[in-house]
């Protein structure tokens, strides 16, 4: 097993000279800078489609991944005539009775290919280059990329020389590497089928899982690891391979028991990398290459979570495109916390979700901890701290509803009563309170927020001085009204800069069929986190103006939480709008876009120990009776708002820092650049490679 770096050097040249001599090498190539070159190019052209759309694309990610799949059905081509060649050319027998050892023999043919796999990924640093002249890149996040592919190319020649050991015949070594890397590739494709262990042990084993964390900028340990450990399985077993022949005979000459030795110290060494994988496992470390160190958790929450004492469930909903990246935050997750447990649902896989996932966006979930429960609407650092420190912390998620105003029923099955809303809160682990402010003693302290859902009648000042007390201690107020006539709660709004109209939103050009000139789609705030993965549009059937106001008091703030279109307008006439005979009116009637929902908060009172408090004020309840509830995304933007609102607000100690703010994204990309990105590194480039390919097999023709 010893190594003489003298003799493996003339291996090394042999076999470089055979690969640069030879038509294939060549083709090899070219074909590879063809296709990684025109994955490239078709990547950020979507990425920059998407970037001018708000959405943003890990433009690397995408191209590192794709550079993987061209190296896994093209390498073979590059492995398969390392021992089969010989063996069917009949040197093979003189390579190894010449004054070498098999592990020369095998290091030189080896080294060999490791250059031809970074000659190829040099040239693709063009794709870098070229796109530093058009847009900024940040370099080091690209080392992880280069980093895996070097590996993940190492370990697929690995296996192809070992495969190639097997047989004389290079086109069955080519076929056979091909198909046992797509095994290893996509093997985690089967664990939805498999019991937990099972599917665990497939994760570990799948290439492109250890892959994975490379093309989004991010160096582990334990990957780096998985990746040797199966270049050295396969240079001993390709060892093992080799020394094999000296079996021949082997029953015959009892005296050559040391024959064993080589061959137990390589079954030696390959059942080590086992327990060297499973302590890289649990002792992993992180280095995050990305500019926004987006992959590296946030010192609050790594502090958050190994203050977790007991276990910890978490359930979320994902997506299958989603299911990796989930996967790897949550095991993130659980190298920092011993007592975390997760499970993934398959949204796509289970169509019927347990109901405490019901209403949650993907990503979302429930987490659980010492008979407690919190929803959370996606996994990030901020919203797992949340969800951590209100199960740890928290008090019970109480909603008191304000009843005795002719306000929406909670028990009411009809199209106008609450019961879906009550339902979809209850699911969400909220307890529902009705409450009566006229009843001493006025608010209770348990109440985590206060809801008031379409009341008819108008309040009373006792009421309202309640409401007042409640909020200025930091109280949290979610007012949903209807176009009715309430001048005293209008008029307690109004102290707060909210001005609510008399009036009802028209909108003629709205493009739904099943609604009505009274039915307005409106936009919502995507700025604010209450339209935090909220997707579809949302409906506000017979709303009225609700506006911030134009006297703001000390202290306080307001925002612009959703407006109606640019085509509706506010109208003055009830009568009319509804007879459907309305007209917009210069001068009287408001013209759109019209504000029907705001928030105004008022800032924490350090001298009183009173919190943030919150209240946010919509001109209509409707949008949340059972009849509009499920329509859309109605139910989303309703809990959104309620769980906004009951937030538990995390002490300034455990605040999440906010990241650096990411590299600008490249929104457009003109005729010229993008036929300089063409041209350069699909068409230029590899028709380089090609024609000097062309010349060296010439020139040896000529030559010979």
């Amino acid at each position: 097993m010893r190594i003489d770096v003298m003799t493996v050097v003339p291996v090394l040249k042999r076999e470089l000279k055979t690969y640069f001599t030879s038509p294939i090498m060549y083709a090899v190539v070219s074909v590879f800078l063809i296709l990684s070159g025109y994955f490239f190019y078709t990547n950020l052209v979507m990425y920059v489609l998407f970037a001018g759309s708000g959405v943003n694309i890990d433009l690397w990610e995408y191209t590192f991944n794709d550079v993987s799949y061209i190296l896994l059905l093209l390498l073979p081509l590059i492995s398969m005539r390392l021992f089969a060649e010989e063996k069917k050319l009949g040197t093979f027998e003189l390579l190894v009775t010449a004054p070498l050892r098999d592990t020369d023999i095998l290091l030189g043919k080896y080294c060999a290919g490791l250059i031809i796999i970074a000659t190829m990924l040099i040239l693709s640093l063009l794709y870098p280059l070229i796109l530093s002249a058009i847009h900024v890149v940040f370099v080091p996040a690209l080392v992880p990329g280069y980093m895996g592919l070097f590996l993940i190319g190492a370990s697929f020649l690995a296996c192809g020389i070992f495969l190639s050991s097997l047989t004389e015949q290079q086109i069955v070594a080519a076929i056979s590497t091909a198909g046992l890397l797509m095994f290893l590739w996509f093997i985690d494709r089967s664990e939805d089928i498999a019991t937990p262990f099972v599917a665990g042990v497939l994760q570990q084993v799948s290439l492109f899982r250890h892959f994975f964390n490379f093309a989004r900028g991010v160096i582990d340990t334990k990957d780096i690891i998985y990746f040797v450990s199966v270049i050295a399985a396969g240079l001993l077993l390709t060892l093992f391979s080799i020394q094999s022949r000296q079996w021949k005979g082997f029953a015959r000459r009892t005296a050559d028991m040391r024959l064993l030795l080589p061959q137990g110290v390589i079954l030696s060494l390959l059942i080590v990398l086992l327990p060297v994988n499973v302590i890289a496992r649990l002792y992993n470390y992180r280095f995050d290459f990305t500019f926004e160190k987006k992959y590296t958790l946030s010192e609050p929450l790594r502090n958050a979570l190994a203050s977790v004492k007991d276990t910890f469930d978490m359930t979320v909903r994902v997506t299958k495109e989603q299911k990796r990246p989930v996967q790897d935050y949550l095991e993130l997750l659980q190298t920092n916390c011993q007592h975390l447990r997760y499970k993934c649902i398959d949204v796509d896989k289970n169509a019927a979700s347990p109901d405490a996932l019901k209403g949650l966006g993907n990503t979302g979930g429930v987490a659980t901890y010492k008979g407690r429960k919190e929803n959370f609407v996606t996994l990030s650092d901020e919203e797992v701290l949340k969800t951590i420190y209100a199960l740890a912390y928290g008090r019970e998620k109480i909603a008191c509803f304000i009843i005795g105003h002719g306000e929406r029923d909670l028990s009411r099955t009809a199209a106008d009563g609450f019961s879906e809303a009550q339902a979809a809160l209850q699911s969400d682990s909220f307890t529902i309170t009705p409450l009566r402010l006229d009843d001493p003693p006025g608010m209770p302290s348990d109440c985590r927020m206060v809801i008031i859902a379409g009341p008819q009648q108008d309040f009373s000042d006792r009421s309202l001085a309640h409401l007042e007390n409640y909020f200025e201690r930091g109280g949290q107020l979610l007012l949903l009204l209807d176009p009715a006539p309430l001048p005293r709660l209008k008029k307690f709004l109004a102290r707060y800069n909210v001005e609510v109209g008399t009036d009802i939103v028209v909108d003629r050009s709205n493009p739904l069929a099943e609604a009505d000139d009274l039915t307005p789609i409106i936009f919502i705030n995507r700025e604010h986190p209450i339209a935090s993965h909220l997707t579809a549009a949302v409906l506000f059937p017979k709303t009225c103006s609700v506006q911030v106001g134009t006297h703001p008091l000390p202290g306080f703030s307001w925002e612009i939480l959703a407006q109606s279109g640019k085509e509706t307008w506010a109208e003055q006439d009830l009568q009319s709008a509804f007879d459907n005979t309305a007209q917009y009116q210069e001068g009287t009637d408001l013209r759109g876009p019209v504000q029907v929902a705001v928030i105004t908060k008022k800032a924490p009172d350090k001298k009183h120990e009173a919190p943030e408090g919150r209240m946010v004020v919509m001109g209509t309840s409707q949008f949340a009776t059972n009849q509009h509830i499920n329509i859309l995304g109605n139910r989303d933007f309703f809990l959104n708002c309620v769980r906004w609102l009951a937030e538990v607000p995390l002490p300034e100690i455990v605040r999440s820092q906010p990241r650096d703010s990411r590299v600008p994204p490249l929104v457009s990309l003109t005729a010229a650049e993008s036929r300089l990105v063409f041209w350069s590194c699909v068409i230029m480039q590899p028709a380089l490679i090609l024609a000097i390919g062309i010349g060296v097999i010439f020139r040896r023709r000529f030559l010979s």
